[in-house]
């Protein structure tokens, strides 16, 4: 049953995400580009996300539902080249991904509580913290995979289990950093609207960005709080799979590996939603292309 109903079913509804991740995100560069409004310092990092997430959709999402083609389609058996692939690359830019939502909870809570020094922050800076961002994942899922794949030889199995154990504590200590930075943020909130109140009106234009900022910053929030909520069912299946005897169905664990996909094409809905400036930048960008199109056909 599971092979003839339900196995089309998750291809196609890996197959749409897929598209949907692709087309969300490349639209979301696309806008961030062409708009010189929202080509700032502060983007640079949600541009940042983007990249990781479109890059998602083009290359370990094809490779998990090619394989689940070959598995459960056509019953082939999952190609060995596919599986070996596909575990480093989703790993690695699922983690660019998450370390890019701690990255950018720091830098809202220093844009809320050092708006001077953080604007005085050069670009040069930004590039150097966006290359560290792909870098030190790059490192970590290189050494876990050569350890999961070459480290029998020379480590016990145990060691394996500390291993897993030891990027389990890598990624809480992500979700503290991020829940300890907006929190924070919420406090400055609550103390900038009170001294605001305290001194009466404030120029217009300080108050307009202030507003801005703060909206930023709770849509950010939302982008982060729905991806730490489609990571965390992954996330906890895969400890339970690895560290306990429970048997896990199919249906589950396909599950929460398409919730986990979802978390790369949700942050443009939310930039749409919240962010006017993108959502006009976003309406100017696909208007130009639909009237060169219509150029090109007369």
């Amino acid at each position: 049953i599971y092979e003839l109903v339900m196995a089309p079913l998750w291809l196609s509804a890996f197959a749409l995400l897929d598209v949907l991740i692709v087309i969300g995100n490349m639209l979301t560069i696309l806008t961030f580009i062409h708009s010189p409004h929202l080509r700032r310092r502060s983007m640079y990092l949600i541009i940042n996300l983007a990249v990781a997430d479109l890059l998602i959709g083009l290359i370990p999402l094809p490779i998990f539902f090619s394989g689940f083609y070959y598995g459960f389609i056509v019953k082939l058996g999952i190609p060995r080249l596919l599986a070996l692939l596909h575990t480093p690359l989703d790993s690695w830019l699922g983690l660019v991904s998450i370390f890019n939502l701690v990255l950018i909870s720091i830098e809202r809570l220093l844009a809320m509580v050092f708006p001077l020094r953080n604007r005085r922050i050069s670009g040069r800076v930004y590039r150097y913290i966006i290359s560290v961002s792909w870098l030190l994942p790059g490192i970590i899922v290189g050494l876990h995979s050569w350890v999961m794949f070459h480290g029998y030889r020379y480590v016990s199995a145990d060691a394996f289990k500390y291993l897993s154990l030891a990027s389990t504590f890598v990624l809480l200590v992500m979700l503290l950093t991020v829940f300890s930075s907006y929190t924070a943020m919420v406090i400055t909130f609550k103390r900038q609207s009170y001294h605001t109140h305290q001194m009466g009106n404030l120029n217009q234009v300080t108050q307009r960005k202030q507003v801005q900022e703060q909206r930023l910053t709770w849509t950010l929030f939302l982008v982060t709080a729905a991806s730490l909520i489609t990571w965390l069912p992954f996330l906890v299946i895969n400890q339970l799979y690895r560290f306990t005897s429970l048997k896990i169905s199919i249906e589950l664990a396909e599950f929460t590996v398409l919730l986990h996909y979802l978390n790369s094409v949700i942050n443009p809905i939310f930039y749409v939603g919240r962010i006017s400036e993108f959502k006009r930048s976003l309406i100017k960008l696909l208007c130009k292309r639909c009237r060169n199109d219509d150029v090109r056909d007369l």
